[in-house]
């Protein structure tokens, strides 16, 4: 609330959607009131269509293409020409009508698929994980990245690296990308993460990469995991920071 009050619209903005994320039947605030004072930012800003898309790209980038539209449609019927509402609307729409072998729309079928080798994760049967999480990966043509790197931890569990290594030399490359296209995407401050990476901390432990994206995931993770904790026991979200004792490296 203080960067509100201070007329820091944008940070507050994340602040807010922060709180809607995490809500977890706080005693202090609703969800409500949290998304009310979301938008309420970004009509200060003078940008009210702009928050309509910010949460219609958090909708779609968690496979939710229906609520994403939704969200899209209002911010058009604020303002007809939006041009980002626009592109992020066709996408969307054409991402739909893409109905692969028959079984629902891209985003669905990878869904299905990740809730499928989830359970092969879970049992630890790396090679049918593998296999399944792969598929997943594929479709999404890379794009969705939770399937990808779990497709390359599964291989790493059965050292499938391919000949002369080749294959595990290119998943790290993957693995260095795609954390920090996420750093990019979901590291909104020094202090703030608007999700964790796709890549855990104990799981990047055994990869041959560059030891900044070890402190990646690791900050990523910890301020995130902090936050939920601290929403649990009814802490501000503003507060938040202060109890995770982490210190930020520029990186």
């Amino acid at each position: 609330v203080s960067l509100d009050q201070s007329g820091y619209y944008e940070e507050a903005a994340r602040e807010y959607w922060t709180a809607v994320l995490f809500h977890n039947s706080s005693p202090y605030f609703s969800i409500q009131d949290a998304f009310l004072n979301f938008m309420t930012c970004y009509k200060n800003l003078g940008d009210v269509a702009g928050g309509y898309v910010y949460v219609a790209k958090q909708y779609a980038i968690r496979g939710h293409p229906d609520q994403a539209l939704m969200y899209l449609n209002q911010a058009l019927q604020y303002d007809a020409g939006y041009a980002a509402a626009k592109a992020l609307k066709a996408e969307l729409t054409n991402a739909k009508k893409d109905d692969v072998s028959g079984g629902g729309t891209m985003m669905e079928q990878v869904l299905a698929l990740v809730e499928r080798g989830t359970k092969y994760f879970s049992d630890k049967q790396w090679s049918q994980a593998e296999k399944v999480f792969q598929e997943a990966c594929d479709i999404s043509e890379g794009q969705v990245y939770l399937p990808c790197t779990h497709a390359i931890y599964c291989r790493t569990n059965f050292l499938k690296w391919g000949y002369l290594g080749k294959q595990y030399y290119e998943d790290m490359e993957t693995i260095e990308r795609i954390t920090k296209a996420e750093r990019d995407a979901f590291r909104t401050s020094d202090t703030n993460w608007m999700k964790h990476t796709s890549v855990h901390p104990h799981m990047m432990l055994g990869y041959l990469v560059p030891p900044e994206l070890q402190i990646i995931s690791s900050e990523s993770s910890t301020v995130t995991e902090e936050r939920f904790a601290a929403q649990k026991r009814g802490i501000s979200v503003g507060k938040v920071h202060n109890h995770a004792g982490i210190r930020h490296t520029k990186y």
